[in-house]
């Protein structure tokens, strides 16, 4: 009998694809990805960083950028030394970062095996392998992906009751990657905690958790101030500032507004596929999964309140609950043979989910107009010495420092020009017939 591990190196392999054919990235993810090239290709030039130039609306940090470039270096040295097109070195560093993803996923799924059995966890990865957003996400360098990266480790040591572990994860994360982190760090340890409050030997153990909290945050909070006040060139604390725009202050409606139960009602089960039925199931039927899922129920119900809302914003929910797809699978699995109605069902709701994410794969192909605009200039009989001009629409796009192919050629992506006359190649989005006069239509 086939393993069943098969299902988690397959999961990798997916994501690997995925990076494989979807190479290019856009804007949410631009600021990481332009900074992992600069901490590979200038070190300590900073004069030279992209962020300089382009701050974007609020400062995030650089940590999740460094750590990326610091574990990618290698792969992206033997590219250089093998004289390999640099966009080469974006495939490594994204596939680093889903190869991290994928271990955090892996550390998870191990640590519900602890409780619920071995067939919990590979029915996991077989579950999310038929997932679209999560694996394609997976190697996208977004905050929220950086933050996934360790909420699953701090919910994997929350499961196996390493209490001090799951804080300090937490903690970091919220002070570090994504403040909203907090809205299902309180619920976490509400529900964990609540039960101690009964007696004093409780309270000081509660107390003993804050005080190792706030050391947590003491610590996170000094890293990121030190290290990215550098790279900014200002005292600052980045999800500080992020925190006061978008919470605070509630800027983040700029970029849209969603309902109140948009992610219950369109988000999940977009996400989830599937797996949604099959997680109901697992929650109604094993109670051993309350505690966790409360908490995730009143994380997304409490950022409900916020009314930009996007499916990344709740990341952090979509891995216990195909957790919980798994334990309902799991016990319809076992049972097959006294019933195989549900079992038959539980099968077709998997190959949907894998049909569907095909749907959602396909398209995805053609998202990323710039980035394939930036490597098909290069493939032109242009002069060496050519200057480029990418707008705003191709930045946010796909084009990125890592698709500037030639040492010989100069990229600008000057915002509010008029005048292009500099330019021997211009990547845009406007009508050909504005540039009649001064460029020739090549694409």
């Amino acid at each position: 009998r086939m393993s069943l591990d098969v299902f988690e190196f397959v999961l990798f392999t997916s994501v690997l694809l995925m990076v494989y054919f979807v190479p290019y990235t856009k804007v949410e993810e631009s600021f990481n990805l332009q900074a992992t090239h600069d901490f590979l290709y200038h070190t300590t030039d900073l004069s030279k960083y992209d962020h300089l130039e382009f701050p974007g609306v609020v400062p995030r940090t650089f940590l999740g950028a460094l750590s990326l470039s610091v574990v990618s270096s290698p792969l992206v040295w033997f590219l250089n030394v093998t004289d390999s097109p640099r966009i080469f070195s974006q495939y490594a560093v994204r596939m680093v970062l889903g190869f991290a993803l994928w271990v955090s996923w892996i550390h998870l799924t191990r640590a519900a095996q602890s409780v619920w059995g071995p067939n919990v966890r590979y029915f996991a990865s077989l579950l999310l392998l038929c997932q679209f957003h999560l694996p394609f996400y997976f190697s996208r360098p977004l905050p929220n992906v950086f933050a996934l990266f360790l909420v699953n480790f701090a919910f994997s040591f929350w499961i196996q009751n390493r209490l001090r572990w799951t804080i300090s994860l937490m903690t970091a994360t919220a002070a570090i990657f994504r403040s909203e982190t907090i809205i299902l760090f309180g619920p976490m340890m509400l529900v964990e905690l609540a039960p101690s409050m009964t007696s004093w030997s409780g309270w000081k153990k509660i107390f003993s958790y804050i005080l190792h909290g706030l050391l947590s945050l003491a610590v996170s909070v000094a890293l990121t101030v030190a290290i990215d006040s550098v790279m900014w060139d200002r005292w600052l604390w980045p999800e500080g500032e992020v925190f006061w725009f978008n919470t605070i202050q509630n800027k983040s409606h700029i970029w849209g507004t969603s309902p109140f139960h948009w992610y219950f009602t369109s988000a999940l089960p977009k996400a989830l596929l599937g797996s949604l039925p099959l997680a109901i199931y697992g929650i109604y039927s094993d109670r051993r999964t309350w505690k966790y899922v409360s908490a995730i129920v009143l994380f997304v119900a409490i950022y409900s309140f916020l009314p930009h809302k996007e499916l990344r914003f709740i990341f952090y929910a979509i891995p216990f609950l195909t957790i919980c797809a798994a334990i309902g699978f799991d016990r319809v699995f076992r049972n097959r043979k006294k019933s195989r109605r549900p079992y038959f069902l539980a099968c077709y709701l998997i190959t949907l989910s894998l049909f569907l994410s095909i749907c959602f794969f396909v398209p995805s192909l053609h998202n990323y107009p710039g980035g394939e605009a930036l490597n098909r200039i290069h493939h032109l009989s242009l002069p060496s010495d050519s200057k480029v001009h990418i707008d705003v629409a191709t930045a946010v796009s796909g084009a990125s420092r890592f698709g500037q192919l030639s040492s010989t050629f100069s990229y600008s992506k000057a915002e509010d020009l008029q005048d292009f006359s500099d330019f021997d190649v211009l990547l845009t989005e406007k009508q050909p017939s504005e540039f009649a006069d001064s460029f020739d239509l090549v694409e």
